[in-house]
């Protein structure tokens, strides 16, 4: 299914949603409890971020790290990596 909503996103070429999509491949994942996947999808997003120069965008991304501790994955090494990144 993910390779048909890509494949959709494309060819109607919506740049913002395209974007954005890491984002809610990340938020998918944590609700299913796939955190290694939920963080690779978030670090896509905040590398996107990066390039378009979002704050906005970049404040999703902190929330979103917020949520995995207050769940209880604060201590997940892929999770504390991830944070110690942005802060540097």
């Amino acid at each position: 299914m993910r390779e048909e909503i890509t494949e959709a996103l494309r060819l109607g070429q919506d740049v913002r949603v395209q974007a954005w999509i890491p984002f809610d491949w990340a938020k998918a994942y944590l609700l299913i409890g796939e955190i290694e996947q939920c963080i690779a999808e978030l670090r896509k997003f905040s590398a996107r971020c990066t390039v378009m120069g979002s704050s906005h965008a970049l404040s999703q991304v902190n929330k979103l790290l917020t949520e995995l501790a207050d769940k209880g994955y604060g201590d997940v090494r892929q999770v504390r990596e991830f944070a110690e990144e942005l802060k540097a």
